[in-house]
């Protein structure tokens, strides 16, 4: 039985991000806490800066980055470099005429990462669809206390009363338990105060002040609760200090071409990109993870072509171009469960001058192997110039249903007539379907 994809070649966005976010559209978009006091964001952070501006143009910063995936997306059958990325960062692959490979999954792929990031757009342009209520987004970590033991009835900590980590049985990672864990009481808190309580695990150390503790000796920048039994008091994302010095995407203008991967690095680590990160774990309700890093199995040798015998480091999260790339190539299950590859593609797409095609192919021209089964003669190829991953398809393209067709037999193939591809009429514009 053949497999067919509808494609609608029209694509209208019906939700443009393109004016500048501001208080009203924050207050709109989420549950902030009163602007001044504790968990607000019209104050000063810790080093200085005024969170308020910062906060609205990382926002606006996130959700840009957001509408340069809805709206390139669908574009991808066309755009070399689209389907590049795609491949690169998920694993999705292509058929001769560039539509998703069936029965590898590539179009579920392809249609979880539009829903995804149609989701994020819609916190700012309905924010009302979201089935688990609208989501909280607090300035440092000063709305809650740090408590160790259970409170009483007064809300207060109970000194004679069990310790929350132990009754709540949540353990760090060594599996001791939570020395304490930050209890909220959303009660106090305008202006959206209501009667929820609840605690969520604040990681390794006692955080002060607004501080929000570590990760394995990091300093957090932000995070994102999304579940557990106090779902409705704690949803949302928190932003700590450390994300406040970190610089705002725009402050950096655009790309210089030929920078390489710390140019990548450089406008990853702004604030709009880490909070698009986390709207990553907001909108898919920590389904999508911060998954371990994908290594060779010696840890160093890179040109290792058995990459059925990669491992996970534990040591070591997947942040960052090339940990998502590699990710991509040799675990892409796990990549579609990673949010800085969701974030990672965002950027891509949004600055064409960064690149990471060019920078993932210069490193193949180096020290490093194409991470996908290949002949050895295609890595030569590669390596020599003779194939350009940016002007030439990468190997992918020529697998799948379509593949014993001839060049002859495919022409006009991408223009087929709807009556010709089978599918499922009512489906977005812009999406594959699997039948």
């Amino acid at each position: 039985m053949k497999v067919f994809f509808r494609f609608f070649l029209a694509f209208t966005l019906s939700s443009s991000i393109a004016a500048q976010v501001t208080w009203t559209d924050f207050n709109n978009s989420f549950r902030i806490y009163s602007g001044t006091g504790p968990g607000g964001c019209d104050r000063n952070a810790p080093n200085g800066v005024h969170m308020k501006n910062y906060v609205l143009t990382s926002l606006n910063d996130a959700w840009t980055a957001s509408n340069a995936v809805t709206n390139n997306l669908p574009k991808a059958p066309s755009k070399r470099n689209i389907r590049g990325l795609l491949f690169l960062l998920f694993g999705i692959t292509w058929n001769r005429i560039h539509f998703p490979n069936p029965g590898d999954g590539s179009a579920t792929k392809f249609n979880y990462i539009l829903d995804l990031f149609t989701k994020i757009n819609k916190l700012k342009t309905d924010p009302a669809y979201n089935p688990h209520g609208v989501a909280r987004v607090r300035c440092l970590e000063d709305y809650a206390s740090y408590y160790q033991h259970m409170p009483g009835t007064d809300r207060r900590e109970n000194m004679s009363a069990p310790l929350v980590a132990e009754f709540y049985n949540l353990r760090m990672p060594n599996g001791n338990y939570y020395p304490g864990l930050m209890y909220v009481n959303n009660q106090a808190i305008p202006p959206h105060s209501d009667l929820s309580q609840g605690f969520y695990a604040s990681d390794e150390e006692n955080p002060l002040d607004g501080n929000c503790g570590s990760i394995t000796g990091y300093p957090k920048s932000m995070f994102t609760q999304t579940i557990g039994s106090d779902f409705a008091a704690t949803y949302g994302m928190t932003l700590c200090p450390y994300v406040f010095r970190v610089p705002l995407l725009t402050s950096l203008g655009s790309p210089v071409l030929n920078r390489g991967e710390a140019q990548i690095e450089r406008f990853r680590e702004t604030g709009g990109m880490l909070i698009l990160h986390e709207f990553v774990h907001l909108v898919s309700y920590g389904d999508i993870k911060d998954q371990l890093a994908a290594y060779p199995p010696d840890g160093k040798t890179w040109t290792n072509r058995d990459w059925a015998s990669w491992v996970l480091n534990p040591e070591i999260s997947s942040y960052g171009y090339a940990p998502c790339a590699y990710l991509g190539l040799s675990m892409p299950a796990l990549a579609m469960k990673n949010a800085d590859n969701f974030m990672v593609l965002a950027l891509c797409l949004l600055f064409a001058a960064l690149d990471c095609l060019g920078k993932f192919q210069n490193d193949i021209q180096t020290k490093r192997d194409v991470p996908f089964h290949v002949s050895s003669r295609t890595v030569q190829k590669i390596r020599s110039g003779e194939l350009d991953l940016k002007e030439d398809d990468i190997p992918t393209d020529m697998f799948g249903e379509f593949a014993h067709f001839s060049e002859k037999e495919l022409e006009g193939a991408g223009s087929m007539e709807p009556e010709h591809l089978i599918g499922n009429i009512g489906q977005p514009a812009g999406r594959f379907n699997d039948v």
